[in-house]
């Protein structure tokens, strides 16, 4: 039993889940202690079995060293999927690997333009929640089931998407029978996309609980849903008591919340700042790699140590790979896929040709930080590989707003590289100003969404000092500046396309 005495608002959902209540949904606001909340419920109820599926593999290995091993099963939906998968239909996973349009496009003998849209539909499929493929309206979609069929038999190396999708489409028509739980409990729901979402509902519980926080859907641009709003028989809770930082830290992500979103419940604390320690951690988030890059250096060249969030190699390997490519260091290119280039020219003709947004990333790091790149990772890696011991010393953590989901550290600096809200509503939506905004946010673009929920997240990482130096910090003071950048924003947009007209 854990020596922990819940808060209000979790005995009620504690006390919902013990009475046998079928559906329940927790919005849970930033460092409300969710995951200790299902720590809970699964050491109160030992006589049941719990299978809890985490968001990533982080938050799995946290999970299986903090729940009771006796009755809770602890998976990601890819692991639970991919174990399921390799007993049930061995020649469909023999290797595992992300495709690009090019090898899609030599596997069909296909332009390039045209295995995009191939890869695309592909990928559609497998997000979705659909039980057939919606048929052959075109060549790009009979390429796309061909591409599915491949990977069923074993003929090319299936992708992380298809054997999540066949494990739904295994589940739904009976062929894995359905997995035994009684408690079945999805970690980020609002960050779920269809496939996953299906997934839960195959899978047969007496009970099941959906835990997760709507302004923390950051995934948006991949297909992820807000699926918690769907549940309409579940019985909803709202936990919003953060043990994470004092009332004056909520203040900007309250003010971002009810301000700019309309929500109702805000972030209330309990927490009283603490005094500064030789023991605080700092962290810069930034909205891109970019900048994440230019702040390694600085801290290098301050002859300060600092950690990555995420494994150096994945922060650098696209960019890394383009800059020995243009250098003539093929042999130290690991992705072979980029040998197919000559030159500088025919990849950038590629990438505008496919729409390869990592690509195009790691291309622009490798011309604005050339040789300096393969320095950087050297002295990330250095640190990031270190002892346990020696990691616990290094006191500066860098990440990007997406890696910093999940974390905190005591102090934080919010980077200036954030879309300036203001900018970003006035040209990508309707809205004259912030009270139009409130009104109309459910059906704001996604793309516009998933960069306040950025945000959100950004500014709820510190426990101590959050210190943003984006424009927006500005907004969350005075809306009324916010509504001025609008108007401003939206007249220069206008002035730009009458001189275009």
């Amino acid at each position: 039993m854990l020596d922990f005495v819940p808060t209000s608002e979790q005995q009620n959902v504690i006390s919902e889940v013990e009475s046998g209540t079928p559906y329940i949904v927790i919005n849970a606001l930033a460092g409300t202690g969710k995951t200790t909340l299902l720590e809970m419920i699964a050491s109160r109820l030992l006589s049941r079995r719990i299978l809890y599926l985490a968001y990533n593999y982080a938050v799995k290995e946290e999970a299986i060293r903090r729940f009771p091993s006796s009755n809770t099963k602890v998976h990601t939906t890819h692991s639970l999927a991919y174990a399921y998968i390799k007993k049930h239909s061995p020649k469909s996973l023999m290797s595992v690997k992300d495709y690009r349009a090019g090898e899609v496009a030599e596997i069909f003998n296909i332009p390039v333009d045209t295995a995009k849209k191939v890869l695309y539909r592909f990928e559609n499929f497998c997000n979705s929640a659909w039980k057939l493929h919606r048929g052959a309206k075109s060549k790009e979609d009979e390429l796309s089931m061909r591409l599915f069929a491949k990977m069923t038999e074993g003929e090319i190396p299936a992708t992380h998407s298809f054997y999540v999708k066949l494990f739904q489409l295994f589940l739904e028509s009976g062929k894995i029978s359905s997995v035994e739980t009684d408690i079945l409990m999805l970690d980020e729901y609002q960050d779920t996309n269809e496939v996953t979402q299906a997934i839960f509902h195959a899978i047969s519980a007496p009970q099941k609980i959906y835990v997760g926080d709507k302004h923390q859907q950051i995934y948006g641009f991949r297909g992820a849903k807000n699926a918690m709003k769907k549940e309409t028989d579940a019985k909803v809770f709202y936990l919003t008591e953060t043990f994470r930082f004092s009332s004056e830290v909520a203040e900007m992500p309250n003010a971002l919340l009810g301000t700019i979103k309309g929500e109702s419940h805000l972030i209330k604390s309990k927490v009283r700042v603490k005094s500064v320690s030789t023991e605080d951690t700092y962290c810069y988030i930034s909205r891109t790699n970019s900048a994440l890059i230019a702040e390694m250096d600085r801290l290098h060249s301050r002859k300060k140590r600092f950690l990555t969030a995420r494994s150096p190699w994945e922060i650098f390997k696209t960019s890394i790979d383009i800059y020995n490519l243009l250098s003539g260091r093929k042999d130290e290119v690991g992705n072979k896929f980029l040998l197919r280039f000559k030159s500088e020219d025919s990849l950038e003709k590629y990438i505008e040709q496919g729409g390869d947004a990592e690509l195009k990333t790691g291309l622009k790091h490798a011309r604005e930080h050339g040789s300096k790149l393969a320095t950087l990772r050297s002295i990330a890696l250095r640190y990031y590989d270190s002892p346990a011991e020696e990691k616990r010393k290094i006191k500066n953590f860098v990440a990007t707003a997406h890696s910093s989901k999940g974390l905190e550290w005591d102090y934080v600096e919010i980077a200036h590289d954030f879309p300036d809200f203001g900018k970003l509503i006035a040209t990508e939506t309707d809205c004259r100003d912030v009270a139009q905004v409130r009104e109309t946010i459910e059906s704001l673009p996604v793309s516009v969404v998933d960069e306040f929920n950025l945000f959100y997240v950004a500014l709820t990482r510190g426990k101590k000092q959050v210190t943003v130096r984006s424009e927006n910090a500005k907004y969350l003071e005075s809306p009324k500046a916010l509504d001025t950048q609008i108007y401003f924003a939206r007249q220069k947009a206008l002035e730009k396309s009458t001189k275009r007209g």
